[in-house]
């Protein structure tokens, strides 16, 4: 585990030398989509209008009683140096 840890630090700390990297990680009660989406668009995230740009999005759902779920949105915008 702390290999495979210190093998992602790596690539991360190599990443960030090489491109530019803005994200923001949001955890919203779940309630609507539309609701989801103001949420991520506030973040301005994808207004990103660099040439080469890159987007990423990574999104885990955990369930709780009586229907209730948090959302996790982990949204990047990524670009060359």
């Amino acid at each position: 585990m702390h290999r495979e840890l210190w093998s992602n630090h790596s690539r991360l700390t190599t990443l960030a030398t090489t491109k530019q990297i803005y994200g923001v990680p949001i955890n919203v009660p779940f309630t609507d989509l539309s609701e989801l989406s103001m949420t991520l668009k506030s973040t301005h995230v994808h207004e990103n209008e660099e040439e080469n740009v890159r987007f990423a999005l990574a999104v885990r759902v955990f369930p709780y009683p009586n229907r209730i779920y948090s959302v996790w949105v982990y949204a990047v915008s990524i670009t060359n140096r």
